[in-house]
């Protein structure tokens, strides 16, 4: 999330502006009841073996002081938002504060509800799990933070890395998992600048982690693309660590836009937190995405599938890998080898199932990249890839009162939850273009899996 440095006359100004934009859409959106159910999620007490369950990591409520300024939701109103948008969970995380773990609506029958906090000033991070709050450190101690976190039987993730102005220079030890995924993945357009990060370094005055710097030399696929390469550089240095995304809401949006998928052994706090544990995670745009993601591997060979994403096979014998994967329209499948691709194929419409060999030699991983089409010839359709190019980077207040008065004009569909700011639906076609890859928009980006790693 990007918060707009505006001096107090644009700032009354986008004030005015925004109480006219929300009384024109409320009058114009007609009724909100209609709108259909995003997503089906089963009540917290049904789930009787293990399952993926989708969720957010990434959620502000109005105990982030910039989300009540620009008209976010309560707690009551974001639960209801959440249960309304078909999720199985939702994580919290308002900055640095837990004080809506003991809000009275801090509750729900559907939601598996995960307390937590955005940590941090500059870089930031998400403690889920928690019961109080993660003391504030120095950049040189986050490691206190991280060993704070997992006493209260937390985990820690590392959000949005190569955001300009939040790079994370810090210690990568003990980490749970990155944010690789945050906000829809276009509105993350701009790169960080590998120089000013190397001048911020010297400034600061320690040595960062040997992964940011290189990640930051990637240029050309905005910050998104940049926390896709940092991970990736954890990876290829051995070490395994699941990814997750965010929606990083603070109004205006449809939560889980990205959507994490957790393969927990129960609906509960603890399997979820476990499923991230165990690097058992895939992020997709959202519910009109990829589904029913499944990247497994025949360790032994015998026709079995046993092995899927965060296990480990062996090294030195051909294994057999499968994806099983459902999207609306087709798409692209890419196999990523240690930061390579190393197997493409064309998918079908609808289940598709795809089948391939490798023999790992040494220490690898592997994981799936999933891009769907993107069609440009409908109405609206380049107005409205203009309109998310103008913004500035992240969902800016700017963008979200422009994207607010698109949707009134050009009569796109608002939750039946009554929100601080109108909440946005943008059918498929909307929500590809704000997924669309910059290095290729001919395509947006559907889903990323975590790996399957071989030893």
């Amino acid at each position: 999330m990007t918060i707009d440095k505006t001096g107090p006359r644009s700032h009354t100004t986008r004030l005015f502006r925004l109480l006219l934009l929300t009384l024109l859409a409320a009058f114009l959106m007609g009724s909100r009841g209609h709108c259909v159910r995003l997503g089906k999620a089963t009540s917290q007490n049904t789930q009787t073996s293990p399952t993926w369950l989708r969720g957010d990591f990434h959620y502000h409520t109005t105990y982030s002081e910039d989300a009540r300024r620009q008209m976010g939701d309560d707690v009551q109103t974001s639960v209801s938002l959440c249960e309304w948008a078909g999720l199985d969970f939702v994580a919290f995380t308002d900055h640095r504060t837990v004080a809506h773990h003991s809000d009275p609506h801090f509750k729900s029958n559907q939601l598996v509800l995960l307390a937590g906090e955005e940590w941090g000033h500059g870089a930031h991070a998400g403690a889920i799990g928690i019961q109080t709050q993660v003391p504030e450190v120095g950049a040189k101690r986050v490691d206190q933070a991280i060993q704070d976190t997992h006493r209260q039987g937390g985990i820690f993730i590392i959000n949005h890395p190569c955001d300009q102005g939040s790079v994370w220079y810090s210690s990568t030890k003990d980490i749970d998992a990155v944010e690789v995924w945050n906000t829809p993945w276009s509105m993350k357009k701009n790169d960080t600048s590998l120089l000013q990060a190397k001048r911020e370094v010297a400034r600061l005055g320690f040595t960062p982690n040997p992964y940011i710097l290189p990640a930051l030399a990637h240029t050309g696929g905005g910050s998104n693309y940049q926390a896709l390469k940092f991970w990736e550089e954890m990876l290829n240095a051995g070490r395994k660590i699941p990814l997750v995304g965010g929606g990083d809401r603070h109004m205006a949006t449809v939560p889980g836009q990205p959507s994490t998928y957790v393969f927990a052994q129960s609906r509960s706090r603890k399997g979820i937190l476990d499923a991230v544990r165990a690097g058992r995670t895939y992020v997709t745009r959202g519910p009109d995405g990829p589904t029913s993601l499944s990247w497994k591997a025949d360790a032994d060979n015998d026709g079995i599938y046993e092995s899927q994403i965060g296990d480990t096979v062996g090294v030195g014998q051909p294994i057999p890998f499968r994806l099983q994967v459902t999207t609306r329209s087709g798409g692209t499948l890419e196999i990523v080898k240690n930061g390579q691709v190393v197997h493409k194929q064309t998918l079908p419409a609808g289940p598709a199932t795809v089948s391939w060999v490798d023999t790992p030699g040494s220490a690898s991983w592997y994981r799936v990249d999933i891009y769907e089409p993107i069609s440009w010839s409908w109405p609206n359709a380049q107005a409205f890839s203009q309109l998310v190019k103008a913004g500035n980077n992240g969902a800016t207040v700017s963008l979200l009162l422009n994207m607010i008065a698109f949707a009134t004009q050009n009569g796109l569909s608002f939750a039946p939850i009554i929100t601080g700011l109108p909440t946005m639906i943008f059918e498929d076609k909307y929500n590809r273009i704000l997924n669309v890859s910059p290095r290729d928009p001919s395509r947006c980006r559907g889903a990323i899996s975590s790996p399957i790693y071989a030893r």
